[in-house]
């Protein structure tokens, strides 16, 4: 999702990202969070661009409670702890998903850095200093020329997986799993787990098999629904879901059948689980959950998903809404259908998706809000929305 505005109320990508529970939070009372913050100081790994030219670092620390047990106790601020911190060098593509794995490990998503194309050369919006509500256009840097997603020196356009208890980072601030693919790779960073993404915003695990699964945002045509593969390449930017990916210098980037003759595709391209066209069912996917409760047993180890909105507008009218997919859970072979589920009443989702939950019951919580924007309305107050998934109501009798 891009949109370059002037006004109090421009579309952000940044922010608040992602929060993650430690497995033994009972005890220990740690958690992590995931948030977009002005650079400062050095970043953890190597930068694509210059020091004091990052749009914003996002960095991923932790924190402690100091009362798990007690919820009236809160996070102590002085107990951050920094972990990691990344260069960013657009606003958008941030990724920031974090979940732990059935192994105890952290994996992080983090996009390929923003812009268009994950290529450097396009005029790209970027917020205008000292106002940073209007953006100016400005050429696209900090993807390595032709992207950062296809290269392991750097954490953009990853799925990272670190020990939160361990130690042996190049920084001393956590643990390289020794399990890692890519931990006796030459040049590459032992943090990855796999790579090719073009911002996985939300990922989850099955809580029964395991199986790990990213809504990869797509770019001008293909929204892809990724079965995470440990040390694959998912295919960006080579490949927008199952189509071949070209650059096309400073116009805008495609999708084709056809391969770009300029480039060399790898002959292990790790295709999506799912994908559709971003043109006619939706503008930005949004990874969610296999559901695994009871309440809806027609979904019972379904994958269920969904869509920031049909068209890139804040929400007005149903055409404007999110939507809610589902597919079969699985390792997949060949490219598996999508259906849509339907609301009632009305039958559409009346709000901007933004994300799901699951509760330990297995439950899935569909979270959005009505403007579309990270903003409270002047006038009806916050817009932030949770709904729970539950079965239709009954018909009415009819005497």
């Amino acid at each position: 999702m891009e949109l370059g505005v002037c006004g109090p109320n421009s579309f952000d990508e940044r922010g608040l990202l992602g929060v993650a529970f430690h497995p033994r939070y009972a005890q220990n009372g740690k958690l992590y969070t995931y948030t977009s913050e002005p650079e400062s100081g050095l970043p953890t790994f190597f930068s694509t661009i210059p020091p004091g030219t990052a749009d914003h670092q996002n960095v991923v620390a932790e924190w402690s409670v100091p009362n798990p047990g007690n919820p009236a106790s809160v996070v102590d601020p002085s107990s951050r702890r920094v972990l990691m911190k990344v260069n960013w060098p657009q606003f958008n593509h941030d990724g920031g998903d974090m979940a732990f794995g059935p192994d105890g490990k952290l994996y992080i998503s983090m996009g390929d850095g923003g812009g268009a194309d994950d290529a450097d050369g396009q005029l790209f919006n970027r917020p205008r200093v000292p106002n940073p509500g209007c953006a100016v256009s400005v050429p696209i840097v900090g993807h390595q020329g032709d992207g950062n997603a296809q290269k392991l020196n750097v954490p953009l356009g990853k799925i990272l997986r670190i020990d939160v208890d361990g130690s042996n980072s190049a920084n001393g601030q956590y643990g390289i799993p020794r399990d890692n693919p890519f931990v006796k790779t030459k040049g590459a960073l032992p943090e990855i787990w796999a790579y090719g993404f073009r911002n996985p915003y939300r990922f989850s695990f099955d809580t029964r098999s395991g199986d790990l699964y990213a809504g990869d945002v797509g770019q001008n045509d293909i929204e892809e629904v990724s079965f995470v593969v440990k040390g694959g390449n998912h295919g960006w930017n080579l490949k927008e879901g199952s189509l071949f990916f070209h650059i096309n210098g400073t116009a805008d980037g495609f999708a084709s059948p056809e391969p770009d003759p300029a480039r060399t595709i790898p002959s292990d391209l790790v295709d999506p689980a799912a994908q559709y066209d971003t043109h006619h069912e939706g503008h930005s996917v949004i990874g969610g959950f296999v559901y695994q409760g009871s309440l809806l047993s027609d979904l019972k180890k379904k994958y269920v998903f969904g869509d920031f909105a049909l068209l890139f507008k804040f929400p007005s009218g149903p055409h404007d809404y999110g939507r809610l997919f589902v597919m079969d859970a699985g390792r997949p072979g060949d490219l598996k259908p999508i259906s849509q589920l339907h609301v009632l009443p009305g039958g559409a989702l009346s709000l901007a998706l933004l994300g799901f939950g699951q509760d330990a019951a297995g439950e899935i919580y569909a979270l959005g809000n009505i403007s579309g924007i990270p903003f409270p309305d002047p006038v009806s107050g916050p817009t932030g929305r949770v709904l729970k998934l539950v079965p239709p109501p009954e018909p009415t009798p009819i005497d």
